[in-house]
């Protein structure tokens, strides 16, 4: 059986004062975020009028007739991440399981 020792009131203390700390960075990290996303929806918001949603899916690029779409770019960024991630999970995996050896983690907690 195994037996913990009774922390100090100190650590207690310490240990309260690092989860609030955390909290607040992942409440600032949100913030930031949600922040980001607003501006560039205000930014976006009189492209998304003139142009309309359609704007995604259109493929033609004409500055001279105003036509512009994005899709071609938008295949091209999906093309590309999923290539990356053909190449990336192999070989991270590979890593991962060299580096790690033959550990087992047990879920359940001690018995």
């Amino acid at each position: 059986m195994v037996f913990q020792q009774s922390r100090s009131q100190a650590e207690k203390t310490l240990d309260q004062g690092f989860i609030w700390l955390t909290r607040i960075f992942a409440l600032g990290v949100a913030a930031i975020l949600i922040w980001i996303a607003f501006q560039v929806g205000m930014n976006a918001f009189p492209a998304i009028k003139q142009y309309g949603l359609g704007f995604l899916l259109a493929s033609g690029w004409n500055p001279v007739k105003n036509e512009y779409g994005a899709f071609p770019m938008i295949y091209g960024t999906l093309v590309s991440s999923a290539l990356a991630l053909l190449l990336a999970v192999p070989l991270g995996g590979e890593q991962l399981l060299e580096k790690m050896g033959n550990i087992t983690v047990s879920l359940k907690g001690p018995r």
